[in-house]
């Protein structure tokens, strides 16, 4: 879900007049927005931005595709999200991340401590050009939100990043009681991905 406060370039008002406005665009305004931000936009895109990847956008190949240039000037970390649960969607290979509590509701029981610690990538350095993509990539089924995000094999603290959480409006008509597996994403469907663009809920081509 993209940010409401303020447009998705985050460019004062005086070059965007949707920055101060309640601006939050469906996917067909977000591609003719993002067009005529995209050259403002770059007098911000110098700020690295933190996501936390936990689905399909693990894939290198997938998040290049959405994001529209090569992953070498991001940095690409294993991490783990604690106190969320991973779900599968009904007809759908993506997966929808639940605060624990909502995730009991979803399951029909507590979930347990293994299912509280998701599996994902940090991935820095990302520009703010780059977050309006993944924002409208996700769509209106995720908001985005901010969550302390643990490396793995690192004695570093904490960090702060951007997370997609499912639309708790819709929880209940597409939640699946049951957790998506990377693996079984990566067996079953990558390739079908991978070749067929229809795959994805937004094409920036």
């Amino acid at each position: 879900m993209l940010i409401k406060s303020r447009c998705f370039c985050e460019l004062p008002a005086v070059f965007c007049p949707f920055s101060a406005t309640n601006f939050a665009p469906s996917t067909s305004q977000s591609k003719s927005h993002i067009a005529r931000c995209s050259i403002l936009a770059q007098l911000t895109d110098h700020i690295g931005k933190n996501t936390c990847s936990y689905g399909t956008l693990m894939n290198v190949r997938i998040l290049e595709r959405v994001i529209g240039r090569p992953s070498s000037k991001l940095t690409i970390q294993p991490a783990q999200i604690t106190g969320y649960c991973r779900f599968k969607i009904r007809d759908a290979h993506y997966p929808g991340l639940l605060p624990a509590s909502a995730a009991e509701v979803a399951l029909n029981r507590p979930p347990t401590l293994e299912e509280q610690t998701v599996t994902g990538t940090l991935v820095s350095g990302l520009s703010a050009t780059d977050v309006a993509l993944l924002d409208a990539f996700e769509g209106e089924e995720y908001e985005s939100q901010t969550a302390h995000i643990n490396l793995m094999d690192s004695n570093r603290p904490p960090v702060e990043a951007i997370v997609y959480i499912y639309a708790p409006a819709i929880v209940s008509q597409k939640v699946l009681p049951c957790v998506w597996s990377y693996d079984e994403f990566l067996n079953s469907h990558l390739s079908q991905w991978i070749a067929d663009p229809s795959m994805y809920r937004y094409d920036r081509s």
